[in-house]
């Protein structure tokens, strides 16, 4: 199993967050079919407030996503503060 991995930030694999998630999974959208997984990593100082919208990838307990984030994102443990994750209609997360 490879875990597959992008930066993100100036200097890095891609400028966004939107742009690393996009070209990744058109290479490796099925992680359980390449025995993968896939991990993103933006720099630390890396500042990204856009909403990311993901695409299909295919995923289960051991063939999954990881998304970094930097500690100036990440949640406190107050209400509405950090990266947070929202299912649209007609998608479905991982339970």
């Amino acid at each position: 199993m490879a875990d597959r991995q992008a930066t993100i930030g100036s200097g890095k694999n891609y400028a966004s967050s939107s742009a690393a998630e996009a070209a990744q999974r058109a290479l490796y959208a099925n992680l359980v079919g390449n025995g993968d997984t896939m991990t993103f990593l933006p720099q630390e100082d890396f500042a990204d407030a856009n909403a990311l919208s993901t695409g299909a990838w295919t995923v289960d307990a051991t063939h999954f996503l990881t998304w970094n984030i930097v500690k100036a994102y990440r949640h406190t443990g107050k209400r509405a503060t950090g990266y947070r994750i929202i299912v649209n209609a007609g998608g479905s997360a991982v339970t």
